[in-house]
């Protein structure tokens, strides 16, 4: 909703999935940074268990926003505040391979091992500003972002076995 008195509110819900097999120039699931120079279709026993929900996949988004602007004459107070909370990604269960090394064979198919718990983030506003003239305002603000310290598991190591492990179909 727009300003309406002063008031400013802003709400919104994401639904979605990312799946599939290959997630892009990065591999994210074992840091590997060689942009176009992935091993993820070198080898055929590899390939199983590859296709499911990528690591960036995040189910449910939650946004809210609002704000109150309090005018004092040429002094202008603005209060705000917003919500951040977001599903946790998915994990895996990864073995070595004898020549590509750890992280590299997908045990069981991609996402079996359960997903991260959310992440929720808090953030707040306050600006105070002054009407210099007709176009021009003068205005000191603060943010504070997480404020009340959330804190959640964001990555975890998803190598079941540093042993040579082929997947299992």
């Amino acid at each position: 909703r727009d300003f309406r008195d002063s008031w400013l509110v802003q709400a919104s819900y994401t639904w979605s999935q990312l799946q599939g097999n290959y997630e892009g120039l990065f591999r994210a699931d074992t840091a590997q940074l060689d942009p176009n120079n992935n091993s993820d279709f070198d080898l055929l026993n590899l390939l199983p268990n590859r296709t499911g929900p990528l690591p960036a996949d995040r189910t449910h988004q939650l946004k809210v926003f609002g704000s109150k602007e309090f005018k004092l004459g040429k002094f202008g107070v603005n209060l705000g505040g917003g919500y951040r909370g977001s599903s946790g990604t998915p994990t895996n269960y990864l073995g070595a391979h004898e020549a590509y090394g750890p992280g590299e064979a997908y045990l069981l198919p991609r996402g079996a091992g359960g997903r991260l718990p959310w992440v929720h983030r808090v953030d707040g506003h306050v600006g105070v500003s002054y009407a210099l003239g007709r176009d021009s305002t003068l205005t000191l603000s603060a943010d504070v972002f997480n404020a009340f310290n959330f804190q959640a598991v964001t990555a975890v190591d998803e190598n079941y076995t540093f042993s040579e492990a082929l997947p299992i179909e």
